[in-house]
């Protein structure tokens, strides 16, 4: 955009119709798109484009454990998405599943943050995932995350007890970590928040 003589310059970065999802980051200099699900053949990646590099970025979606170099059940596709204030983060939920010790598989939905972008180098970050929850109970699901207008550590989200039938806004404050209850629904609510 040239804002001197009020012209716009554009340009197709992708053609092919294969997202799902795109959001844009607030400086407007990171991308980051989700492919389309075809044939239930599930995508556990993001694919991020930086304006800047003038490249696109392919982070694989994983689930972090604390013990080094172990990773636990298979992400099997990202939904819900959005950037942090700063670029360097994106939020997603993702849609998960793994083998109990029963042989059954369980499955759940949670929140969780993935480093796309490295401030000081300027480039790509190494797409390190840390969860908004270390470990859901059984049945519940967290998901449809998004960010505070005028925070950048208050989020809002679904909280769906499958068990119970049971369907919470909650709130979060992610850098204390406390949480509490916005409303009691009785389906998803999709938060989001005013900008005031």
């Amino acid at each position: 955009v040239n804002y001197d003589n009020g012209t716009v310059d554009e340009y197709e970065i992708q053609g092919d119709p294969v997202w799902r999802n795109v959001i844009i980051s607030k400086d407007g200099n990171r991308i980051a798109a989700l492919e389309e699900v075809i044939d239930n053949q599930e995508n556990n990646f993001i694919y991020v484009f930086d304006f800047n590099l003038n490249q696109w970025e392919t982070f694989e979606l994983y689930n972090p454990t604390y013990t080094e170099g172990i990773e636990t059940g298979d992400v099997l596709y990202p939904d819900a998405m959005e950037f942090d204030f700063n670029g360097v983060e994106i939020m997603y939920d993702a849609f998960n599943t793994i083998e109990s010790n029963t042989g059954d598989e369980l499955t759940w939905w949670d929140v969780n943050f993935i480093t796309v972008h490295n401030q000081s180098s300027g480039n790509f970050a190494d797409g390190t995932v840390s969860k908004l929850f270390s470990g859901l109970p059984e049945g519940v699901s967290v998901g449809n995350a998004t960010f505070s207008k005028n925070s950048p550590y208050i989020i809002a989200f679904d909280l769906f007890d499958f068990d119970n039938d049971t369907y919470t806004i909650m709130g979060a404050n992610i850098e204390t970590g406390a949480t509490g209850t916005f409303f009691e629904n009785g389906q998803l609510g999709y938060p989001n928040f005013s900008k005031d």
